[in-house]
Parts: C-alpha cells; sequence; structure tokens
C-alpha cells in the first residue's frame, strides 16, 4: 500500500539519449557561439547564453559564415590580452614607485634614528607594512613616525636641530603626499 506521501524514485535512464538530443537541436539551431567564438555549442552554455545565441540575427549568422565574426572576436580577445599586459605594467610601475617612496622613507627615518637619536621610528622593512597599505586608522608606519617627529619638534630647544626637525618632517609629508597620489592613480 502507498504512503500518503509517496515519492517516485529517480531515474536517470535515459539521461544519455536526453543529452545527445538536446546537443543535436543546439547544433541544428546554433551554428556558432558568437558571444566568444571558441567554444563548442553544447549543455555547458547558459540559458541565456543560449537564448541570446539562438536569438541572433541574418547579419550575424551570415558574418559568421563567411568568417568576419571570427575575425572580430579573435581581435577582440588580442585587445583584451593587450589590456590585461597594460593594466599588469602599469600596477608593476605603481608598485615600484611606491618602493621607491618606502625607501626614501626608511633613509629619513634611519636619519632620524642615527643623527638626531629618536627611539621609536619604524622602518618598513621591520615590518610588515604592505607596499599598497596607508591607513591611518590601522597604524601606517609613516603616519606613526610623522606623529613621533611631530612631538620631538615641539620639545627641542637647539634651533639648528628643530629645523633639522622640519624639515625632516616636511620631507616625510611631501613623500607621504607622493603615497597618496600614487595609490590614488
Amino acid at each position: 500500500m502507498p504512503e500518503r506521501h509517496a515519492i517516485s524514485k529517480l531515474s536517470l535512464a535515459h539521461l544519455d539519449e536526453v543529452e545527445q538530443k538536446m546537443n543535436e537541436f543546439m547544433a541544428h539551431q546554433i551554428k556558432f557561439d558568437y558571444l566568444k567564438g571558441d567554444r563548442p555549442i553544447d549543455l555547458n552554455l547558459t540559458m541565456r547564453e543560449a537564448s541570446i545565441l539562438a536569438s541572433a540575427n541574418d547579419e550575424i549568422k551570415n558574418s559568421a559564415a563567411n568568417g568576419d565574426l571570427q575575425r572580430l572576436l579573435s581581435q577582440c580577445a588580442e585587445i583584451d590580452n593587450e589590456v590585461q599586459t597594460g593594466y599588469l605594467k602599469v600596477m608593476d610601475a605603481l608598485e615600484d614607485l611606491l618602493r621607491q617612496i618606502q625607501n626614501n622613507e626608511d633613509d629619513v627615518y634611519q636619519q632620524l634614528v642615527d643623527d638626531l637619536h629618536i627611539e621609536g621610528i619604524a622602518v618598513h622593512a621591520d615590518q610588515s607594512d604592505s607596499i599598497f597599505s596607508f591607513s591611518p586608522s590601522a597604524g601606517s608606519i609613516a603616519v606613526q613616525n610623522l606623529t613621533l617627529i611631530k612631538e620631538h619638534i615641539n620639545s627641542v630647544e637647539n634651533e639648528d636641530t628643530r629645523a633639522e626637525f622640519v624639515n625632516l618632517h616636511a620631507e616625510l609629508h611631501a613623500l607621504m603626499g607622493a603615497r597618496v597620489e600614487v595609490l590614488n592613480a
């Protein structure tokens, strides 16, 4: 006697045949991948992609048949590769600029430690500060060091030493501005 909530068992006996028929239908209806040009027309397409491909107009179908569409898609792929390569080159250049800024900051920090004997100055090489990080709330080395130098400027009585502190503070402030410009690029 069947139960009140009886369910039939899932059967995949005809799955292969159904997939074959669907692939044949799609191959008959869609002759070419008008979107990317480099994929087979099979059940791996999304419903949206299959719908777009099936509704292509005659001009697009003719363009695919005579090879114009393939050339256009190939050109688009080449341009995309060039853009990706260009993007990586720009990011590498920005990273190099940030490294130069960090190296210049570290030189100033070392001068503050060696010549002016300031304790507590952090150097980028000693920290795990990311080259792309810059967040005052996260305790960036540059911000911490600028704050420390500012405190020392106010406590120095010797005018020559104070002037040196002011100059180094201004240099670090300019380097921080350069860092912000690079990060905004």
